[in-house]
C-alpha cells in the first residue's frame, strides 16, 4: 500500500490547526481528511526542524519538506560499485576453496 504525499499547504495547515487553534491531534486529522499518523509525523518533523508556528520563510518551508520527505540517495551507482566488488571477492574466495 503506498502512501500519497501531503501537499505542504495542507501540513501547514496542521500546524495551524494545532497551534493557533489549540485542536487535538484527532480534531486536525478529521478538519483535514488525513490520518492521526500524518499529523503526529507533520508536528514531529516541525519540532526536528526546529520550527516554530507561524512558519514565515520559504527556507523554513523547505526545511519542513526536508524532513517530512528526505531525498533518496542522488544516485544507485554507489551501491553497484560496491556490489561489483563484492562479486568479484565471493568469486576468488570460491576459486580457493576448490
Amino acid at each position: 500500500m503506498s502512501r500519497r504525499k501531503i501537499t505542504m499547504n495542507k501540513n501547514l495547515e496542521i500546524l495551524r490547526l494545532r497551534h493557533d487553534c489549540g485542536r487535538s491531534i484527532r480534531q486536525v486529522a478529521d478538519a483535514l481528511g488525513v490520518s492521526t499518523g500524518s499529523v503526529q509525523k507533520t508536528l514531529r518533523a516541525a519540532e526536528q526542524a526546529n520550527l516554530s508556528w507561524p512558519i514565515e520563510t520559504d527556507a523554513e518551508e523547505q526545511r519542513l519538506m526536508q524532513y517530512l520527505y528526505p531525498q533518496p540517495p542522488a544516485s544507485g551507482s554507489d551501491q553497484l560499485v560496491l556490489f561489483s566488488t563484492l562479486s568479484w571477492r565471493i568469486q576468488a574466495v570460491l576459486f580457493q576453496i576448490v
